[in-house]
Parts: C-alpha cells; sequence; structure tokens
C-alpha cells in the first residue's frame, strides 16, 4: 500500500495481515502520520493485491487523538483543493532546524547526477543496494575504497570500518566524499539516522570558508537505497535513508568518532 497527501507521498510499505492470521483484521497496525492543511486536501491511497481481499484504514484525529471538530470528506473533487506538494529541489543548502520533523520529506533525495553538479566530480556513481559512491582515485588527505572489477553486483569488503566513500550499515555511522569547490577543499559527509544528532552537534570541522555556522546550516540532501547489502535488520519499507551535508573534515582519520570534538560548557 502506498499513500499520498496533496500529492506528496507520506506512506509506502507491504503488508502480509491478510491471510485470515488472528491479527488479520486488526486496524492500525502500521501507523503513519501527516498534518493535514486547512481547506480541502486531497488524500489518495493505492493497495496493490495478488488475489482475495483487501483493505484499509485511515484515522483523521487531533493532535491527542481525538475527532475534529468541522471535519467533512467527499470522494468527488471539491472546488479549491490546497495546492499540490512540491518536492524540494537539489543543488543549495538546507537549516536542519527547517527540516528536522519530516527531513526524508523535506529535503531532495539525491541521484548521481545531483551528486555530480554538486561536487564537480563527473564520474561519480552511486550505487544502488550500497551506500557506496564510486568517485575515482582518491583526493589528497582523503580514502577512498575502489570499486569492484566484476561491477556493481559486487561489494566492497565487508570489514571495511574506516571512514571513507563507503558506509557499511552494520558497523558505521558515516561515509564521507572529497570534492574541490572554489578552490577549497570540502567534503559530502553521508550520516545514519541514528548518529545525525552526534554529528550536527560535534562534528570537529577545519576552517575552509565554509558558509553558515555549521554543518546544520549546510544540509544538501539525503541519499537513499533499496533492499541495502549489510543490513541484518530489515526494513518493511524496503528503503533506508542517510542524511547528506557538507563539511570539512581535513585527513580522515580511521576512527570515526574521531571526526567528533569534545565540546563543554564553562562552568557559571
Amino acid at each position: 500500500m502506498a499513500a499520498w497527501l496533496n500529492g506528496r507521498k507520506i506512506h509506502e510499505g507491504r503488508y502480509y495481515a491478510c491471510a485470515k492470521w488472528e491479527d488479520a483484521n486488526r486496524t492500525d497496525m502500521v501507523a503513519n502520520t501527516a498534518r493535514l492543511e486547512e481547506g480541502w486536501n486531497r488524500l489518495v491511497c493505492k493497495v496493490e493485491r495478488g488475489g482475495g481481499g483487501w483493505g484499509f484504514s485511515v484515522g483523521l484525529t487531533t493532535f491527542d487523538n481525538t475527532p475534529v471538530e468541522g471535519l467533512e470528506y467527499k470522494s468527488a473533487a471539491p472546488s479549491k483543493l490546497v495546492p499540490l506538494y512540491q518536492p524540494p529541489k537539489a543543488g543549495g543548502y538546507y537549516q536542519w532546524d527547517d527540516v528536522k520533523d519530516d527531513w526524508v520529506e523535506r529535503l531532495p533525495t539525491l541521484s548521481a547526477k545531483d551528486l555530480q553538479a554538486f561536487t564537480g566530480i563527473g564520474g561519480l556513481k552511486a550505487w544502488e543496494h550500497l551506500f557506496y559512491v564510486d568517485v575515482g582515485a582518491a583526493p589528497a588527505g582523503a580514502r577512498v575504497v575502489p570499486a569492484p572489477v566484476k561491477g556493481p553486483t559486487e561489494t566492497p569488503e565487508p570489514t571495511d570500518r574506516q571512514v571513507n566513500n563507503f558506509l557499511q550499515w552494520d558497523n558505521e555511522a558515516v561515509a564521507a566524499i572529497r570534492f574541490q569547490k572554489d578552490g577549497k577543499t570540502r567534503d559530502l559527509l553521508l550520516i545514519r539516522p541514528e548518529y545525525i544528532d552526534e554529528y550536527l552537534e560535534l562534528l570537529a570541522e577545519k576552517d575552509a570558508g565554509l558558509p553558515g555556522s555549521g554543518p546544520k546550516d549546510r544540509v544538501v540532501g539525503t541519499l537513499r537505497i533499496t533492499e541495502p547489502a549489510y543490513a541484518t535488520t530489515g526494513n518493511r519499507a524496503g528503503s533506508r535513508y542517510v542524511l547528506v551535508v557538507e563539511t570539512c573534515l581535513g585527513d580522515y582519520p580511521l576512527d570515526e568518532q574521531d571526526l567528533l570534538a569534545v565540546k563543554t560548557k564553562a562552568p557559571k
């Protein structure tokens, strides 16, 4: 099933409780949320089924799960609908405080072409089943895992733990892509969701004339892969995302935790 609210996909997933099991007819087995705008909203749901019965349920409530006063609904499109959602554009910066509540939807999902345009690396390739970005030869001070000779069906070294262009999902927090911009060395840092706050707060950046006061001001977008390798924990939606921010790391340390700085507050 997938659902769209005002042209924005708000849910997608596969479900198997449709074979007369004990939970076959229970509502709200998997929940997702989205906020209605003032006025008439478009809610579109698509359900695919190989055969037999099917169904879905949608609940429209206030934030504290109480009925919405004055709520109306129609199956035919009324006049004066809420404007359709416009996906965010790649190529610029976003501020984390503006997107953190729903960063997967409020940020552009970057393609290989988007990464090429942003970094200026013409031959850059992003794989579909790994958070691995092929950037060719390693720039000065960076570390690069070369692509296997046999092509994208092969995988980089599964025991990799170093900071480089490959994020080993089960054992690493970040990956990095080095490039040159305005004659200065920059890096794109790919951060796993569990470590976003840690790296946005404690990332030890080098002075490279970067805009803004920190990585929170230089969020670029997300990268997405489907059916990821190196992920022992399954994902019902079949996709995983990482946050992409611009920074400058200097010489890459062996341990990704060395990218973090200890920050203490002065005593009052």
